[in-house]
């Protein structure tokens, strides 16, 4: 995915500084976002257990990093290309993008002891 992200990023020449600004904007808006409480009903909280048998919630988005700041960006390596735009401040985390829908219906969610968010 970044030599993907490199190739796209050379093809609309979208430079190292715009990669960084995006990522701070990203950031901060996410921040603000979570902190409102507007995603409050968008993200439901997953509940996990290791091996171990201990129990993990998750309730908010891992990923932010509202301390982020463009000299902290600037500063990080591009690993992937010499003169590379794509770091580690600047790509998206391994965790984006999951989601998980099961749509049935009433009965069946009743016979399968599943608790509906809506009808």
């Amino acid at each position: 995915m970044p030599e993907t992200a490199e190739n796209v990023a050379e093809l609309l020449k979208i430079s190292r500084e715009d990669q960084d600004s995006f990522a701070l904007r990203s950031q901060q808006r996410t921040a603000k976002a979570q902190s409102s409480g507007i995603l409050a009903e968008e993200i439901v909280p997953v509940v996990l257990k290791n091996k171990k048998g201990v129990v993990t919630e998750i309730q908010h988005d891992e990923h932010l990093r509202p301390e982020t700041t463009l000299e902290q960006l600037r500063g990080l390596k591009a690993p992937f290309r010499a003169n590379g735009v794509i770091t580690a401040g600047n790509a998206s985390g391994v965790n984006d993008g999951a989601a998980a829908l099961i749509i049935a219906s009433e009965q069946i969610a009743a016979a399968q002891g599943l608790t509906p968010r809506d009808f």
